[in-house]
C-alpha cells in the first residue's frame, strides 16, 4: 500500500521536497542510499599549514591577520584560525595595552588645556 508524500514526510520528519527528491532518485537510479559526497577543497597546502603553526609557536600572542600578512597568504583570517584550531593552537586577538596612572594623568592634563575650547571632549577618552 503506497503512502502519500505528505504522510512519508511526516513519519520521517523531513520536508515533502526531500521525499520527492528521494523518490525521483530511486526511479532514475534504483538507489535509495546516501550519495557519496566530495569533501570541500582545501584552501591551504600542507606546507602553508605548517608555516601557520610555526608562526603561532614562534609568537603565541600573534593574531590571524598578522600571521596571514607575514606569510603573504591569500586567505581570510578565519581560515588561519581554522588551521590553528585543527592543530589545537589558538591565535590571540590583538589587545590594547592597559593604561597606567601616568597615561591617565597625561590625558587629563591634555584635556584640561582645552576646557572651554572649540572641541568637545568625551569622558571615556580620559579614563581609557
Amino acid at each position: 500500500k503506497a503512502l502519500p508524500v505528505r504522510a512519508i514526510a511526516d513519519r520521517l520528519v523531513v520536508s515533502t521536497s526531500t521525499v520527492k527528491r528521494w523518490i525521483r532518485r530511486y526511479v532514475e537510479t534504483g538507489i535509495l542510499t546516501d550519495l557519496e559526497r566530495r569533501p570541500r577543497p582545501r584552501l591551504t597546502t600542507r606546507g602553508e599549514d605548517a608555516a601557520i603553526i610555526a608562526a603561532v609557536q614562534n609568537n603565541p600572542f600573534s593574531n590571524a591577520v598578522s600571521i596571514r600578512e607575514a606569510l603573504h597568504l591569500n586567505i581570510c583570517p578565519q581560515t588561519v584560525g581554522h588551521v590553528c584550531m585543527r592543530r589545537t593552537y589558538n591565535t590571540v586577538p590583538a589587545i590594547k595595552e592597559r593604561l597606567t596612572e601616568q597615561h591617565r594623568t597625561g590625558r587629563l592634563q591634555f584635556a584640561q588645556q582645552y576646557v572651554g575650547g572649540p572641541g568637545v571632549l568625551v569622558a571615556s577618552s580620559l579614563h581609557g
